[in-house]
């Protein structure tokens, strides 16, 4: 039953997202604007249930609607909207703040700290996620394209099941045993060569290659790779340090939001600072 429950769930999630994706820039804004609130929800509600913070869920994930929408509508609005958009974050970044001189609680440097970590770690991310699909240098499309995002997903997973697979299969010498004790470094291998072959038969499809060769796709892929293993590392320290197993359970035999999308937070930072510097710097 458990796997049953896991393979539906996991089939609902990567048709939803992959929809909202490829269907246009308004609705994988919208998706990743809920995803962003529900996963800066779950953080904020586990550390103030195990640390006993009373950071607001409410203000800090309000602060991130504009926040992603500034970052992820660049070239989809005017500069009249992008400026009324840095507006209202920073008002709502100065209510945060403000918040705590009326809350009388005894920890309002962590409640700061917690709403602070929750906007760098999970809504610059999403807000960049949109932002990619307007890369024009590396796709050749003007304007709003599915390519890079999609792409990215789908190193993420193919690392997943390659990492998973060698690991189970080869898995001797631990990767990082003191915060996650299962992973092997013959899995992340074995995640890496699978992300690298799938960015190559992507970069032989003529509508998705764009304007990187088969070394630039395969770049971004060990991109993905490393610094998603990194994002799931990091994710599990925090549950590590907060003594819980899954970050919440909105998704039935996946855990939470950050469960889920936990090799995307530093996956995406990454890719977007590897994509700057190929097509801009150079």
């Amino acid at each position: 039953m458990e796997l049953v429950k896991r393979t539906i769930t996991g089939v609902l999630f990567v048709a939803v997202l992959v929809c909202c994706i490829t269907y246009g820039p308004y609705s994988a804004l919208t998706l990743f604007e809920v995803i962003t609130i529900l996963s800066i929800s779950e953080l904020i509600g586990l550390v103030n249930r195990y640390r006993n913070t009373t950071a607001s869920k409410g203000w800090t994930a309000s602060a991130t609607v504009p926040l992603v929408a500034l970052v992820g509508t660049q070239g989809m609005v005017t500069v009249w909207y992008q400026g009324l958009f840095l507006i209202l974050f920073l008002l709502l970044v100065m209510v945060i703040f403000i918040r705590e001189l009326y809350m009388k609680k005894e920890s309002p440097v962590l409640n700061l700290a917690v709403s602070s970590l929750a906007i760098v770690y999970i809504a610059i991310p999403f807000a960049l996620l949109t932002r990619l699909a307007f890369l024009t240098d590396a796709t050749g499309v003007e304007g709003y394209s599915f390519i890079i995002p999609l792409a990215l997903f789908v190193f993420i997973w193919c690392n997943d099941v390659g990492a998973y697979c060698f690991g189970c299969t080869l898995g001797k010498h631990r990767l990082f045993e003191r915060v996650s004790p299962k992973k092997s470094w013959e899995g992340f291998f074995g995640g890496c060569f699978t992300s690298a072959l799938a960015a190559y038969v992507v970069s032989r499809i003529p509508s998705m290659a764009g304007n990187m060769s088969s070394l630039l796709w395969i770049g971004m892929a060990l991109t993905v790779s490393v610094f998603g293993t990194w994002g799931d590392l990091v994710e599990s320290l925090i549950k590590r340090e907060l003594g819980v197993k899954d970050s919440g359970n909105i998704l039935p035999g996946h855990g939470g939001m950050l469960d889920r999308f936990d090799s995307t937070l530093m996956a995406v930072p990454a890719v977007a600072a590897y994509l700057y510097l190929l097509f801009v710097v150079f």
